[in-house]
């Protein structure tokens, strides 16, 4: 009897310890992708060397989620980027996304550093998404090298957002506002700040979405140098994406624009909008994945435009293993200097390599050949 009872006691201690460990989840994760890269610009030679992420960015994630009980659950991201070509890691910093949010029934609510509404229609309907230099975004500021690096920016500070449930039928939503941490007596008191929405429909073939991120007081132009003197325009980004996947082809179509609003800006920024328009399709191909795109890149108001066309193919060497070769050529008019600039994105945690210019209404070209490991 004695012994019966000591085996049901400790039964139920080790079920309670079971229970514990069960409400509770920590996931360690990553990426490792290095690339050989080639870029190169007419009339201003080539440069080559080992780049970091052309498929996917090296990063290390930790996630973790608690039960609260009641359909409700506490959960944590830091997501933080690793320089594969050299070793560093930034600091070491979760500059990718580094969030902590509570969830259930009523959707999520989450705050920190994250990703913008508009982020997310890149990925979702470019197959180079924000990475090598087949992405969109090699061309992304609407005013020339004026505004580069703020023109399409892909994550915020200081950020609240707001989800929908994942139970609406396919519907999904995003709310979110971004804390400038300005005085409030400052000429300039919104800089750095923002919001945005995202909404959306999925099904298993067919995917919809909309969404914009307006940046309030942005540092474009003469407004960066002169904060004390210039009020500073917003920059409003709208994205609008579709996909339908048939199987043994997936085409996609992705329009976004960028412009500047209101302000004064001491040197004048007259061509202040960018339109991009992409077309582009994925196809499944032996044990592999091939990519091709088409943009093209109107600078409103102005001859100074671009075309980028992008080819890639992934193969899957194993579930977690992958090679993938990516070639990209920018064909600039006017006076433009677009130029393929390889994986680093703004925000992204990597250097990437040193980007060459071609000569104004020149040609940019660019080749990836690398490998990705996930974990």
């Amino acid at each position: 009897m004695k012994e019966t009872m000591k085996r049901l006691v400790l039964l139920s201690a080790l079920g309670m310890v079971s229970s514990a460990f069960a409400q509770s989840s920590l996931t360690i994760s990553g990426v490792v992708d290095a690339t050989l890269s080639r870029v190169s610009g007419s009339g201003r030679g080539y440069r080559a060397g080992l780049n970091e992420g052309g498929l996917s960015a090296s990063r290390l994630v930790f996630r973790g989620r608690e039960d609260l009980g009641g359909g409700t659950s506490a959960f944590f991201v830091l997501d933080g980027g690793l320089d594969l070509d050299n070793g560093t890691a930034s600091g070491y910093s979760f500059q990718r996304q580094s969030i902590v949010g509570l969830a259930g029934t009523f959707g999520e609510v989450t705050l920190g550093r994250d990703r913008t509404p508009t982020y997310w229609l890149v990925g979702a309907f470019n197959p180079f998404a924000l990475r090598g230099v087949g992405k969109v975004l090699n061309v992304s500021s609407p005013s020339l090298a004026t505004a580069a690096g703020r023109a399409n920016p892909i994550r915020l500070n200081n950020t609240v957002s707001y989800l929908l449930p994942s139970s609406l039928g396919g519907v999904y939503g995003q709310a979110q506002y971004a804390f400038g941490e300005q005085s409030s007596d400052s000429l300039n008191s919104r800089t750095n700040g923002g919001y945005g929405v995202r909404v959306g429909y999925r099904s298993d073939k067919f995917h919809v979405a909309l969404a914009e991120t307006i940046l309030t007081q942005q540092s474009i132009g003469n407004a960066a140098s002169t904060a004390g003197t210039v009020t500073r325009p917003d920059l409003t980004i709208r994205s609008a994406g579709a996909s339908f996947d048939f199987g043994f082809l997936r085409p996609m179509v992705y329009f976004s624009t960028s412009q500047t609003k209101g302000g004064s800006i001491a040197n004048g920024v007259a061509n202040d909008r960018l339109d991009t328009l992409a077309i582009a399709a994925t196809a499944p191909l032996g044990r592999g994945l091939f990519k091709i795109s088409v943009a093209r890149y109107d600078l409103r108001n102005s001859a100074n435009d671009a075309t980028q066309l992008a080819i890639g193919y992934v193969y899957n060497l194993s579930r977690r293993t992958a090679i993938y070769a990516t070639g990209a050529v920018i064909q600039n008019r006017g006076v433009a200097t677009y130029f393929v600039n390889g994986p680093a994105a703004s925000g992204s945690g990597g250097a990437g390599l040193a980007t060459i210019p071609p000569v104004p209404g020149g040609r940019s070209n660019g080749l990836d050949f690398g490998v990705r490991h996930t974990f």
